[in-house]
């Protein structure tokens, strides 16, 4: 496993967005000042175009890089923020954070810095083929059974925790969908069983989720992407119908609470699309949270074309429903 970092560097990561009409974008997250006790005051920010700046704000950290490997041809990272002054022996509730397909974890850092600030730990991901983990192959959830659960495992033996496991997931896009299909998966693999803490799910927030996979899959795919994917999964015995809304959210208890959001100018997920998640999850979670950003594309992190305090808003109330579930327990 890698060993903890003591500084963060300066990111500077051009978003990828489905329109084509988006200007340059990025989120850059930058190293203030280092500790002595290993903590860094970072300053995150995201920058549009060229004129419009949103602060985030300061915040102190330790970060720490951890990985995990199957084998040595396929080892996975990803990176924990935990607030200064937190004993990491004591890390059993925890959000995690997965970003879309081909979007990479600084995105997330804005949410992740409003989490810390509130006191909580963070796992932001890495999905394969993108950021960190840049080096793999993306299965676009063919190959990605069970990365979460061994990431938690990975933090639970890291930091010699024995306490069973609360989370908060936050997944955007194909990253919702990864991270229910992988934990869902947990329970089906022999070695998760065997060594992961028994965990529960106690906050689920979906973004930009998309309930066709196939559908979308034909949109972000190249042609020769989609023919090899296709190839792998009958391979498998593996059809989309094994990572569709409903099948995905069987496993979370009913009384969970749960959101989903869209941009409403979402060229990806259709408004039929939407009320068809909608139409699923509502009889299971009798609490479903929804909401629609007017101004929202399929890319809300950044926000683009969301004016700056609303893509601030929506942040800090994304960060109170993951945290709120966590804090009550």
């Amino acid at each position: 496993m890698n060993k903890t970092l003591t500084s963060l560097l300066l990111f500077s990561v051009a978003l990828i967005c489905l329109s084509s009409c988006t200007p340059s974008m990025y989120v850059r997250t930058k190293t203030m000042q280092v500790f002595e006790d290993s903590t860094t005051l970072i300053n995150v920010s995201a920058v549009l175009g060229s004129d419009v700046i949103i602060d985030y704000g300061e915040s102190r950290i330790k970060e720490y890089r951890i990985g995990f490997g199957y084998d040595s041809l396929t080892e996975l990272e990803y990176r924990i923020w935990i607030p200064a002054n937190f004993q990491p022996q004591c890390l059993n509730k925890l959000v995690i954070l997965t970003p879309g397909y081909k979007s990479p974890s600084v995105l997330m850092h804005p949410l992740a810095a409003e989490i810390v600030r509130q006191g909580y730990p963070v796992l932001i991901f890495s999905m394969r083929g993108d950021d960190l983990n840049s080096s793999l192959k993306s299965g676009y959830g063919i190959q990605e059974l069970v990365d979460l659960p061994m990431a938690l495992w990975s933090i639970q033996e890291y930091f010699h925790i024995k306490d069973s496991l609360h989370i908060a997931v936050l997944g955007s896009s194909l990253g919702g969908s990864l991270s229910m299909y992988s934990l869902k998966n947990a329970r089906n693999n022999e070695f998760i069983q065997k060594n992961l803490n028994p965990f529960s799910i106690r906050a689920v927030l979906l973004e930009s989720y998309v309930p066709r996979m196939e559908d979308a899959a034909k949109k972000l795919l190249t042609s020769s992407e989609l023919t090899e994917l296709t190839y792998e999964m009958k391979e498998q015995n593996l059809t989309f119908a094994n990572i569709i809304t409903d099948s995905l959210v069987s496993f979370i208890p009913k009384k969970t609470p749960l959101m989903v959001q869209w941009g409403q100018q979402d060229k990806l997920v259709s408004e039929e699309d939407r009320q068809k998640t909608i139409d699923i999850l509502s009889p299971r979670f009798p609490n479903l949270r929804t909401n629609i950003l007017k101004d929202g594309t399929h890319a809300l992190r950044v926000g683009y074309p969301m004016p700056a305090d609303e893509v601030i808003r929506n942040n800090k109330m994304m960060v109170s429903f993951l945290v709120e579930q966590l804090r009550c327990r």
